[in-house]
């Protein structure tokens, strides 16, 4: 069963994702949305994990997972995009906080936050959108 799926609406992508989520899940949602024609038009990546119930990774696949995520750089020719996490489960918040910290060493100019609900998220994307 299939733990994504995506809400494309130009220039934002929501990712709701649920279940207990392996390294292979996140490795199919990164497939799934650079192949996607619509990734090129996107500017803000939301990730809605409130029905995330765990994540069983590794600490060497989430270090797999940070290069992995990072390729998607390399497509839509994207030198920055906002990306955005809720979650209130404080387990999951930790290993979202990790991912975030490591990921700034493979790609900086994407900037990534981890909030509490999906109206701050959404707030803190339109305001840095609105400047660029």
């Amino acid at each position: 069963m299939k733990k994504f799926s995506f809400h494309w609406e130009s220039p934002k992508l929501t990712i709701v994702l649920r279940g207990v989520l392996t390294f292979e899940d996140i490795v199919a949602l990164c497939d799934a949305r650079i192949s996607d024609e619509r990734f090129d038009s996107i500017r803000y990546i939301l990730h809605d994990l409130r029905e995330v119930e765990g994540i069983e990774a590794s600490q060497a696949e989430i270090r797999s997972a940070l290069i992995y995520a990072s390729q998607s750089k390399y497509f839509g020719r994207r030198s920055w995009m906002l990306v955005g996490f809720v979650s209130n489960n404080p387990s999951i918040r930790e290993k979202v906080t990790v991912f975030i910290e490591g990921a700034k060493a493979y790609d900086p100019n994407w900037d990534r936050r981890l909030f509490d609900s999906i109206e701050e998220s959404d707030d803190w994307a339109a305001r840095v959108l609105a400047i660029r």
